[in-house]
């Protein structure tokens, strides 16, 4: 939490606050585990640690590629999603995976934030959401 409260100072992030941290975590466990869990029952699914360095973290995420047969592009029968709680390095992680293996990354936080920003309709409702930390 001590690294989401840092971000948040420079952020501009309104939901890097403990309140919304502590929501988003929640949710994390709630929503996104068992999501995770039907995939890893499937085969789909390979979990790598963010609690090492960064550098580590993406070893191991090179590991998972490989035995995948997941190659840097053209790949276009591969897709790769990232899920970790927040501040779990997602972002990190990601931006190692499109320099090395040249996808496209797609970052549902950013996408929903710049929709926030519009000040839409559908921007107000997502942000109403996140403000509550719930999943959007």
């Amino acid at each position: 939490t001590e690294r989401l409260m840092e971000r948040g100072l420079t952020s501009g992030r309104s939901d890097d606050n403990m309140d919304s941290i502590r929501k988003r975590f929640d949710t994390f466990i709630s929503q996104s585990l068992p999501v995770l869990d039907h995939y890893k029952q499937k085969g789909n699914a390979h979990v790598v640690s963010s609690v090492p360095a960064p550098d580590a973290v993406y070893e191991e995420v090179q590991a998972v590629m490989a035995q995948n047969n997941v190659r840097p592009k053209p790949v276009a029968d591969k897709v790769v999603f990232v899920l970790g709680g927040p501040g779990s390095g997602k972002g990190t992680q990601c931006a190692k995976i499109v320099e090395d293996y040249g996808f496209t990354h797609l970052s549902a936080g950013d996408l929903l934030r710049e929709e926030v920003n519009s000040d839409s309709k559908v921007g107000v409702m997502c942000s109403n959401l996140m403000k509550e930390g719930k999943l959007v």
